[in-house]
């Protein structure tokens, strides 16, 4: 089942979130993102041709990678755009590699989130 609506991103917002430096990498998943104004987060996701030539493998791969967000977007932070991009195709054999991967990932984004959220907190404060 894929995300609804208001959860994916367009290929037209992929450049924007691409120019952004906050990066984190995990494996071979790297998150991209960026805050924007929607109520609810977003995703979008790149898997290239290049190292993904098959199709089928591709869109297999972002079946796989929806259904292991699905559950975490919410948690992650409401008001966020997020570009996954896989660089590797030894995704294509083991799924439990690409949970795993891909959760620590998702995990890294929220400590990072929240880090970001205290600093700013703290600079307000002294200002």
């Amino acid at each position: 089942m894929a995300l609804s609506r208001q959860n994916r991103l367009s290929s037209r917002e992929f450049p924007r979130i691409l120019r952004q430096k906050n990066r984190i990498t995990n494996g071979s998943i790297t998150l991209k993102w960026k805050g924007t104004s929607v109520n609810s987060p977003r995703l979008g996701i790149i898997i290239p041709a290049k190292k993904f030539p098959k199709a089928t493998t591709r869109n297999t791969l972002k079946r796989r990678i929806v259904e292991i967000i699905r559950d975490k977007l919410e948690q992650i932070a409401p008001r966020l755009d997020i570009l996954i991009i896989v660089n590797n195709s030894g995704y294509t054999e083991s799924n439990q590699n690409l949970i795993t991967d891909t959760g620590k990932a998702l995990d890294k984004l929220k400590h990072n989130i929240k880090t970001q959220v205290l600093n700013m907190k703290s600079i307000l404060r002294y200002e």
